[in-house]
């Protein structure tokens, strides 16, 4: 049952990320371009596409951590004007691009690029340079490749403490600040399956705790209308349970066949139509995907960290 869990975590991580092809089990750097480094709209949107790509290439894209940045800065080295008609700016700049620990603004690498651009403008010069940056450059993949390192290190040292968070909030009941917790761990962390599994858990418990709320509901609607609109509605919350447990489909039983016992014979098969709806695979398939990608939606668009990398310029 686990694995079925698990395959419907990363169905709707897939489905719900879309664009970013975000997954669980993913390293990421998230390319950043700090307030500070004073780009303009133009050149950071540039930057952000070059350093997606060259993240993308390093296998460090795709995940949900947003913890981990490659960030870059520039120096003009020299600017000059030149002496055509119509004139253009010519300039050498320095590229330092930065890839740490974003949060707590631990720097793990950096290496610096040099390129010219030329345009009408400086800044459409400095836009010039930024397309001769190479996603690809041996350097730069190697500044990568080492916060990566650094990374993985980080998950191995933080996991017990990120394992233990997880089940703090286990016993509180906040199934998706769980998941929320777990699903960073990357899949070249020894401990990745035990986050897996932990994960998986996590929705188990989440649909058993729904399932018991339904319930509750159902019972209330019984005993205040112990007739058949009270059953009609009873057997309505219990069609919404999905994958019940052994205690669910007992407590679910009981209930129905008290209430079978008081109404006709036309009211019982309604209700054992809607009763049928628990048991149904395609039902909980969908319930259990659409219960999932609320989750993982959150996950994305709930955490907006706050960088802290101004000291590496």
């Amino acid at each position: 049952m686990r694995r079925f869990f698990v395959l419907i975590l990363f169905t709707a991580a897939t489905f719900v990320c879309g664009a970013q092809n975000a997954e669980f089990g993913r390293l990421t750097i998230t390319p950043y371009i700090a307030p500070e480094s004073g780009f303009d709209a133009s050149a950071s949107r540039l930057l952000q596409e070059k350093l997606a790509y060259a993240v993308s290439l390093a296998n460090a894209s795709g995940g949900f951590d947003k913890r981990f940045v490659i960030t870059p800065k520039v120096d003009i080295l020299q600017s000059t004007t030149t002496a055509t008609i119509p004139q253009k700016v010519s300039l050498r700049a320095q590229f330092t691009f930065y890839v740490g620990d974003g949060v707590d603004g631990t720097l793990f690498s950096s290496c610096q690029k040099e390129v010219t651009g030329i345009g009408d403008t400086e800044k459409q010069a400095v836009l010039s340079a930024i397309r001769k940056i190479n996603a690809k450059d041996k350097e730069l993949q190697e500044t990568i490749t080492e916060g990566r390192e650094r990374i993985e290190e980080y998950y191995k040292k933080m996991a017990p403490k990120i394992f233990a968070e997880a089940r703090s909030l286990i016993s509180s009941y906040k199934y998706e600040e769980a998941i929320a917790a777990l699903a960073v761990i990357p899949r070249s962390c020894g401990d990745y399956e035990k986050a897996q599994e932990m994960m998986a858990e996590c929705v188990s418990a989440s649909v058993e705790n729904a399932n018991n709320e339904l319930l509750v509901k159902a019972r209330s609607a019984w005993s205040a209308s112990p007739d058949e609109a009270g059953a009609s509605e009873a057997a309505a919350y219990l069609a919404d349970i999905t994958n019940p447990s052994a205690k669910v489909t007992a407590a679910v039983n009981k209930l129905t066949a008290e209430m079978e016992a008081r109404i006709s014979d036309m009211a019982k098969r309604r209700l054992a139509v809607k009763k049928q709806r628990i048991i149904s695979a395609e039902n909980v398939r969908k319930e259990e995907i659409r219960a999932t990608e609320r989750v993982v939606g959150r996950i994305i668009d709930a955490y907006t960290p706050v960088y802290r990398v101004a000291r590496w310029f």
